[in-house]
This record gives structure tokens, C-alpha cells and sequence, in this order.
């Protein structure tokens, strides 16, 4: 957890190609791709996540929430039934912080093998049910999928680079998802924000300045 402790903003980078991950525009899906536009690109702005801390579990755990330019989180699907659990591979998404079930937007950096991954900013990402999110490999879709599977057997395709990003002076918060339902009580509503804020100052992001670039 030490590679998010002390970070506002992260990109996550698929560690096997120069893809980060994206928050979809309809606020719901995610996927990676480039930041130069085109087929499979997306703005920059998309591909920053607000990282929040949370403790849980017995013994108490550290894990992130990652937040997306769209004000929901990166979210892992419900888990299956227990008998197929280990093989089948489902698409992560955003997701909305439910009150009553946190855990499915909950994620622990996990160390990678590997004397070249030494440097501990390449880490997998690992949710509460004990799988691992991981950044398709194909060539098919305009957009490469995300998703999630408790199948480590190739490692190089759960790999993430966790990519620190400072916020340009003057540019607001990401926002947070305004969807709450009914059932909570009036003190967790959260106030109406613009479901979109596109506001990239400063795209520098290539191979000369990973590790750090402004958005």
C-alpha cells in the first residue's frame, strides 16, 4: 500500500504497453487506452483517480478507493457463485459508494515477482472478494476491456504502474456520482455536481516523463 500512502492522484498504467486505465464518458464503464485520442485514446482528465484510504477487515487492512473523473469509483462486479468463481472474467466498471456494501469498490497493491519490478511502483490490484483487475489484451475491440479474475497464471496482464499525478493550480476537484438512494438517511446526500468537468491544462504524458505528468 506504501506506492498510494501520501498520493492525491494516480493514473494506472498497463504495465505490458503504453495504455492507461480510463473512466468511460458514460460514467458507468471503464477501459485503457492512449492519451493522444484516436482509437482507443481518451482525454487525460479521464484517466486520473482521486485516491481515498479506508481501513477494514480483521486485522484491519488498508485499501484505496480510486475515483473517477465521473464521480463513481473503479468497482469490481459482485462475486460469482462460489463454483465458478475461478473461471470466469468479469468486466470492472464504475461504481457508486454504496453505504452498505463498500467492499465491491475496495482495492489492496499487491507486489509483483520479479527482480525488475523492484522499484514497487508496479503493483496488481487486488479487491476484497480476491481477485485481480487486469487490462485486456485484444485487438478486436475499439476500446481494450477491463476486468477482473482470480487467475494470476499470467501475471504481466494484471500489472499496473501507478503513475503519481499533480493537480495544475486552479483546477477543481474530480467530482463525486450525485445517484444516492431513498433509503439513506439526509446526513450521507451528497450535493448536486456537473456529471462532466473536462479541464486538461497540461497533457504531458510520454515515454520521457512517466512517473509524473499534470493534468
Amino acid at each position: 500500500m506504501e506506492v498510494f500512502q501520501g498520493v492525491e492522484f494516480v493514473a494506472l498504467r498497463v504495465w505490458c504497453c503504453n495504455s492507461y486505465l480510463h473512466a468511460d464518458e458514460n460514467g458507468r464503464s471503464v477501459y485503457h487506452g492512449n492519451l493522444r485520442g484516436g482509437s482507443g485514446g481518451g482525454s487525460l482528465h479521464n484517466a486520473v483517480w482521486a485516491v481515498e484510504e479506508v481501513v477494514a477487515g480483521v486485522p484491519p487492512t488498508r485499501y484505496v478507493l480510486l475515483r473517477g473523473a465521473y464521480g463513481r469509483y473503479l468497482g469490481s462486479p459482485d462475486a460469482p457463485d462460489r463454483e465458478r468463481e475461478g473461471c470466469c472474467s468479469l468486466e470492472a466498471a464504475q461504481r457508486d459508494r454504496d453505504v452498505l456494501d463498500v467492499g465491491a469498490i475496495m482495492w489492496r497493491a499487491v507486489g509483483c515477482s520479479g527482480p525488475d519490478l523492484a522499484r514497487g511502483c508496479v503493483v496488481l490490484l487486488h479487491d476484497k472478494s480476491g481477485r485481480y483487475l487486469r487490462g485486456n489484451q485484444t485487438f478486436l475491440a475499439r476500446r481494450p476491456g477491463v476486468s477482473v479474475h482470480s487467475d494470476v497464471d499470467n501475471e504481466t496482464t494484471l500489472r499496473w504502474e501507478v503513475v503519481r499525478v499533480t493537480p495544475s493550480q486552479g483546477r477543481p476537484e474530480l467530482p463525486i456520482a450525485t445517484e444516492v438512494r431513498s433509503s439513506y438517511s439526509s446526513s450521507l446526500l451528497i450535493p448536486s455536481l456537473p456529471s462532466i468537468l473536462v479541464f486538461v491544462l497540461c497533457p504531458l504524458c510520454n515515454s520521457t516523463t512517466r512517473g509524473l505528468f499534470w493534468f
